[in-house]
């Protein structure tokens, strides 16, 4: 018995080296193909990685580019704007003066305003 179990699993043993040794040599050209594969797959999503990741910040370049220029501009009409409403307020306190030297000229509701608020500043 001991001797029919062992050339039996000596048989099998010999069949599966065989079949086994013909399926190692398969599996080793597939295995290289598959790594050859995931090799020009990995190295042609690295380059479409790089290539989308160049475009996108050239367009963030871009954007941010025109947000300074944008600011910039912005900055010099608001010193504009603000030269402007400082000439308007000068030029008013001028009337305002040449007006309150006038004798016959009574107050205005502006200038009257004016001189309270200048009183009530004087008087703190």
């Amino acid at each position: 018995m001991g001797k029919l179990i062992a050339s039996g699993v000596g048989d099998m043993l010999d069949v599966a080296t065989g079949f086994f040794g013909k399926i190692k040599i398969y599996l080793i050209i597939a295995g290289v193909c598959l790594a050859c594969v995931n090799l020009a797959y990995c190295r042609g999503h690295s380059a479409g990685v790089n290539s989308e990741r160049a475009a996108w910040q050239a367009k963030s370049a871009a954007i941010i580019a025109a947000r300074v220029k944008a600011a910039l501009l912005a900055e010099k009409r608001d010193a504009v704007i603000k030269a402007q409403g400082q000439d308007i307020i000068d030029r008013r306190k001028e009337l305002d003066s040449a007006t309150a030297d006038i004798p016959d000229q009574g107050l205005s509701a502006r200038q009257r305003a004016r001189a309270d608020s200048e009183r009530l500043r004087a008087g703190r």
